[in-house]
């Protein structure tokens, strides 16, 4: 349970050796996939057949969509090194790519068509200091995904801020911590970790989320790890001379067959607290692309009977395309955030939007969008 595993998680925009027989990029597919469905629309037209929604969507793609804005919001799926362990999935990851691209492709072209009335629904504004959170999470919440870009401290303060504040408006509760960063428990999965002894021993190896997780537990909250342990072999990857990137790892933890299979292991675990504690509030942190709903396989689409509400912590410029491009936050906020902080730079300022309709959040990926703002830093 050591160090390659974590390198995938926390590296996962990190440079990979692509082989020929995937992909180079996402974008190579999604040109495919365009021409694809050109020769569909045309081979229609001989036929004297009306495909005009098609067509639109063609057109488009062809004379608006930014296919870099697509490579640097998937290109991560497309990293891992299929060519070290072919046999695993190969297949199956390549019907996935190719669905995750379309998918794209076609929210792209809804979000463009939407944008305005998207807009519309979206509540932008600059907060300094303290995020109150009640105002935006509702008090039927039962599960509350916390979506983050990994080992940043402000983050690791926000997620804190967040279970405190449950903890105190819901004391009749039983809330739960249940993260990426802490392993499953190899015989009870689902098991809740109570001692510091536990919470050090099942933590990925790494000392921010070390110390991080101690923090959690010292709030009093139910702690369950996510994270398949079998994942964490890497005392193998060492014997056997090989490191994350060279390895089947990468392609059994990043690539979209690993991810998808990751988080159904994560749902289920989330299903079983609900089975043992159902008034629980489940407090999910993990990566944002675990998290997103705009992610096709994503822990949140796996989780739609519990309503969950996402949320989604990023940096000034988020790899969330479908939000900053179409549900951007309004240069006033932007400049209300920079006066802030000019005022009193010490303290960090937030952009924060929130996704009311549902039609918006579900483009956007998240019900709550927190940014640090540019030149802030976290507190």
């Amino acid at each position: 349970m050591k160090k390659m595993l974590l390198m995938g998680l926390l590296l996962l925009g990190a440079a990979g050796t692509l082989q020929a027989q995937i992909p180079n990029l996402p974008s190579t597919l999604a040109k495919e996939l365009i021409l694809s469905a050109s020769s569909r629309a045309a081979a229609a037209r001989v036929r004297g057949k009306n495909l005009a929604p098609l067509t639109s969507k063609i057109t488009h793609w062809q004379q608006n969509t930014n296919l870099d804005e697509l490579d640097f919001m998937l290109g991560n799926y497309f990293l891992p090194n299929g060519q070290a362990i072919a046999s695993y999935k190969l297949e199956e990851n390549h019907i996935l790519q190719r669905k995750m691209v379309q998918h794209w492709l076609d929210q792209e072209y809804a979000a463009a068509r939407q944008a305005a009335a998207l807009q519309k629904s979206v509540r932008s504004q600059a907060v300094q200091g303290k995020i109150n959170f009640l105002d935006y999470i509702p008090a039927h919440t039962r599960l509350l995904m916390l979506g983050e870009v990994h080992m940043q401290p402000w983050i690791g303060w926000q997620v804190l801020s967040v279970i405190l504040q449950m903890q105190k408006a819901y004391p009749e509760r039983h809330i739960y911590y249940a993260s990426e960063f802490l392993y499953a428990h190899p015989d009870e999965p689902g098991a809740v970790l109570r001692t510091a002894e536990e919470v050090e021993r099942f933590s990925l190896s790494n000392g921010f989320y070390q110390t991080f997780n101690q923090r959690v537990r010292q709030t009093g909250v139910r702690m369950v790890g996510l994270e398949d342990p079998t994942k964490g072999e890497t005392e193998k990857l060492n014997r056997e001379g090989k490191t994350f990137w060279n390895s089947g790892r990468s392609w059994e933890m990043l690539a979209p067959a690993g991810v998808r299979e990751r988080n159904q292991f994560w749902a289920e675990i989330i299903r079983t607290i609900y089975e043992q504690d159902p008034l629980a509030l489940v407090i999910v942190h993990a990566g944002n692309g675990h998290t997103s709903m705009n992610q096709l396989n994503s822990l949140s689409r796996m989780l739609q009977e519990y309503k969950p509400f996402v949320a989604e912590f990023s940096l000034a410029k988020s790899s969330n395309v479908f939000l900053e491009k179409y549900m951007p936050v309004p240069p006033q906020v932007r400049a209300q955030g920079a006066l802030l902080l000019a005022k009193q730079p010490s303290k960090a300022v937030y952009l924060i939007q929130q996704l009311k309709s549902p039609k918006a959040a579900w483009m956007a990926g998240c019900h709550l969008s927190v940014k640090l703002a540019p030149n802030a830093r976290g507190e």
